[in-house]
Formats: structure tokens, sequence, C-alpha cells
């Protein structure tokens, strides 16, 4: 089930992404910068949505944000950043300029998998754990 949430905020993060992208590319901004800021775009909705949605804090951890998982969070989509406008540059090459969707959608397809367990066994670990357990 948890997965199936992570898809869903996931697919709101993605679809920013995308939106904000081509939005830009449109503007003719550069395909590096556009998919940098609307990555960056979609991880402003994603957090939220993973927080409350896909790793359901307990009471105690609703009483207790922290900062460590915020700055948790941002390591892993700033390292999640890097790959994904890593190899959006390297399909782009590969594949010819033109294949903007094709480049988005492996980048995003990679990316997501990395984000998902990174999340669930670093940055929400007490969430997931709880929530596997029943608790």
């Amino acid at each position: 089930m948890q997965a199936i949430r992570f898809l869903f905020s996931g697919s709101c993060s993605v679809l920013t992404d995308l939106l904000v992208y081509r939005l830009l590319l449109g503007a003719d901004l550069s395909a590096g910068l556009a998919k940098g800021i609307g990555f960056v775009a979609g991880v402003g909705v994603g957090y939220p949505l993973n927080r409350w949605l896909t790793f359901v804090p307990n009471d105690e951890q609703k009483r207790r944000r922290t900062s460590r998982e915020v700055g948790l969070y941002l390591g892993v989509y700033l390292s999640s950043l890097a790959v994904n406008v890593g190899i959006n540059a390297a399909v782009r090459e590969v594949a010819g300029t033109d294949a903007i969707l094709l480049a988005f959608l492996i980048a995003t397809g990679a990316t997501t998998v990395m984000n998902f367990v990174l999340l669930k066994w670093i940055v929400f670990r007490h969430s997931s754990v709880a929530s596997e357990s029943g608790l």
C-alpha cells in the first residue's frame, strides 16, 4: 500500500516537474536549467505529500518535525537532482535533442526507484517501520 501512495505522490511531483520543464523549454531556457527548475518544483510538491500521505507519521513523530528529517529529504533530492539531470542529458545526447519525453521518462523512472528506497529507509525510517508493524 505504501508503494501505491508513493506512486500517487510521485505522480503529482512528476506532473509538476514535467509541466514546469516543458514551459521553461518553451521559453527557450536551456534544457539542463529547465530540468533542474522543474525538478525542484516537483520536490516542493512531493515533500508534503510524502510526509503526510506516503510515510504517515505516528502521533509522536507529528509533534517532533526535525530539521534533520528536512535536511535528509533535501539531501536525497539534491542527489536525485544530479542523477536526474545527468540521465536526462545523456539520453538526449544519445537519442537526439528532440527526445524530450523519452529522456524525461527514463530519468524520472531511475530516480523514482532511488528516491523510494532512500526515503523509506533513511528519511522516514521510523514512519516506515511503524506502518509496516501495524502501529
